[in-house]
């Protein structure tokens, strides 16, 4: 009987050792995690305590996609609320500027054979009054959805040390969100669309276009919540 008490009790007590071992072990993913959930978070903010917007940390640049003339009222692909996009846009480009903040523009030219709109070197084709791009901002022609693709924008960026981008552009549902998920998933920067410094072909669609840019990653606000929020 002695020997079995015995045997029970090292049993019982080497079972109370791997129960302290796992609960111990527990505990520190527990805390890895939670340490790694914060810094995630705080890296995604990069926010100031009283709620501003540092724009120097990360480094932040405007990219202003395909606000083009075949976009507003005259062109080939008039787009609803291009007009007051491209006003709210000015607002923005004129803050960048004024503090002297990184301003990339982007403009589409169609590669098809009778192209509907965008067709090289036209009119339509050329930026609108509304951002006309300064000498030294440089302007990068894309043939593709993202801004990403096939274009020299991902090597300025991490030439530049650019690791959040404030968007703002037409359309929404096509150019904007393709730039978003390249953007967020295969370049890891931060990114924030303004939704009212962007226009799709009917509103309904630029509504119903924002939650899918929350959902790949971006943030979204307003032009004048944005401006309201910056801080250097």
């Amino acid at each position: 009987m002695l020997k079995i008490r015995s045997f029970s009790y090292i049993l019982n007590e080497k079972r109370g050792k791997m129960k302290t071992k796992f609960y111990v072990i527990c505990m520190c993913v527990c805390c890895l995690l939670s340490v790694w959930n914060l810094q995630e978070a705080t890296a995604k903010v990069e926010s100031a305590g009283d709620g501003k917007i540092s724009i120097s940390s990360p480094k932040t640049a405007l990219l202003i996609i395909d606000i083009q003339n075949d976009y507003f009222k005259g062109g080939k692909y008039e787009l609803e609320g291009s007009s007051e996009a491209g006003s709210q846009a000015r607002k923005i480009l004129d803050v960048f500027r004024k503090n002297k903040f990184p301003v990339i523009h982007i403009r589409h030219e169609s590669k098809q054979k009778e192209p509907s709109f965008f067709a090289p070197n036209t009119e339509g084709q050329k930026i609108h009054e509304s951002v006309t791009p300064l000498p030294d901002e440089p302007v990068f022609t894309k043939h593709n959805v993202s801004s990403f693709e096939q274009t020299p924008l991902a090597e300025h960026l991490e030439k530049e040390k650019i690791r959040r981008l404030i968007i703002i552009g037409m359309q929404t549902n096509v150019c904007v969100l393709g730039t978003v998920k390249d953007g967020v998933k295969k370049k890891g920067l931060e990114i924030i669309v303004l939704s009212d410094a962007a226009a799709a072909r009917k509103t309904s669609i630029h509504n119903e276009t924002l939650p899918k840019i929350e959902t790949a990653g971006a943030k979204i606000m307003t032009a004048a919540d944005f401006i309201k929020a910056m801080a250097e």
